[in-house]
C-alpha cells in the first residue's frame, strides 16, 4: 500500500456499466417471475423463456459480484 503525500490527490470515478447500467439489467428479475408463473401456466414455451432469462440474470449478477468486484471504482493518482 502506498502513502500519498499532501500534494498528491486521488481521482475516484464509478464504473458506468457496473454502477448505472447493470441496475437496469437486474431490474428484469420481476419480469422473469411474470413469465414463469403468470403466462407460463398457459404456454409452456413462455415458462421456459422465463426460466432461461432468470438463470441468465443470476449468472450475470454472480459474475458482477465475483469477477467484476475490482472494477466498481476507478482510482487514479492525480499529481
Amino acid at each position: 500500500m502506498k502513502s500519498l503525500s499532501e500534494s498528491e490527490t486521488l481521482n475516484i470515478k464509478g464504473n458506468k456499466f457496473f454502477n448505472v447500467k447493470s441496475i437496469f439489467i437486474v431490474a428484469l428479475l420481476p419480469f422473469t417471475g411474470v413469465l414463469m408463473f403468470g403466462y407460463g401456466r398457459e404456454i409452456s414455451i413462455v415458462k421456459d423463456i422465463g426460466i432461461v432469462l432468470f438463470i441468465s440474470l443470476l449468472i450475470f449478477t454472480i459474475g458482477i459480484i465475483t469477477i467484476g468486484r475490482n472494477k466498481w471504482l476507478k482510482i487514479e493518482e492525480k499529481d
